[in-house]
């Protein structure tokens, strides 16, 4: 207001200061733009509001570009729980993402993320991270193209 009336312009009236919804929380994207930038890591507290084996409703805030970022239980951070995969456009709904148990999850996780796993030297692997690991395996395991895996992570626990 005072660098309004110092540069000769009106000073702005209260409807200046209203704003809708959706200006207002473009406004507000704009301004964490420097703090959420993809570039930087973010943590986004949130509730899991619904679960099915393929999809997770979910609270987390989340803006553009998040997608793919990883869900997980902030007491056991190495234990995934689903893949962000797009927020309600108005901005007060649920987000969504994958299950860690969808088919096509564990499919890729299969075939990209376990074979590096069990390359992983034990020493840097703890007995939780591994016995997560086997439980995830064994509740999927009707989806693994090779079951054998299952027996590799039981001989590391």
């Amino acid at each position: 207001v005072e660098q309004a009336r110092m540069q000769g312009r009106p000073e702005p009236s209260e409807e200046d200061w209203r704003l809708d919804d959706h200006t207002a929380a473009r406004r507000a994207l704009d301004l964490l733009d420097d703090v959420c930038h993809p570039s930087h890591l973010v943590a986004a507290p949130g509730l899991v509001a619904g679960a099915s084996r393929r999809i997770i409703e979910h609270s987390c805030s989340t803006f553009p570009g998040m997608s793919g970022s990883p869900g997980v239980d902030m007491q056991k951070p190495w234990q995934l729980l689903f893949v962000h995969t797009r927020a309600d456009s108005n901005f007060r709904g649920n987000n969504y993402g994958y299950s860690v148990h969808h088919p096509l999850f564990v499919k890729a996780y299969e075939r990209v993320v376990l074979p590096r796993l069990l390359a992983t030297p034990s020493e840097l692997l703890s007995s939780e991270m591994l016995r997560c690991l086997h439980e995830y395996l064994d509740a999927n395991k009707d989806q693994l193209a090779d079951p054998g895996v299952l027996r590799l992570v039981q001989q590391r626990c």
